[in-house]
Formats: structure tokens, sequence, C-alpha cells
């Protein structure tokens, strides 16, 4: 089950990557973002991969997921400087 969680916990910090980098979505803050992966990091002794600005950087299921996040969290476009 912890596996699983970690799994999880992993492909929702991705969903939001993509949101953000590919999107220019984004869904949480960057403290809030930062806060989620300085937790991730705790439970699994493991860092992120950095965002990348191509879908097909990321899996099938964290694409279907971050479609699924900004449908269901609201899109809130990021501003750019």
């Amino acid at each position: 089950m912890k596996t699983l969680l970690r799994t999880i916990d992993y492909d929702i910090l991705r969903a939001l990557q993509l949101s953000y980098y590919v999107g220019n979505i984004s869904l949480v803050s960057d403290y809030d973002y930062d806060m989620m992966e300085k937790e991730y990091r705790a439970k699994t002794g493991k860092e992120m991969e950095i965002g990348a600005d191509d879908p097909f950087d990321y899996t099938p299921a964290q694409r279907a997921l971050a479609l699924y996040l900004q449908f269901s969290c609201g899109k809130q476009k990021k501003k750019r400087s």
C-alpha cells in the first residue's frame, strides 16, 4: 500500500508540473507545490524530476490526471513576467 501511495503522490506532482509547464495553468501556489514536493522527498528519499514542457515526457496516466485536475480544480492561468 505504501508503494501505491508513493506512486500516486509522484503522479500528482508530475500532473501539477505538466499543468504548469505545458498547459500554462497553475493549480496550486508555488509555495504549496514546494511543500508537497518537500513532503514527497521526506517520505521517499527521492528527488522529483524537473518539470518539462514536452507532454510526452509525462506518462499517459500523468497526462490524464493533469486534465482531471484542471477540470476539477478550475483553471487559473499563471502570470508571465
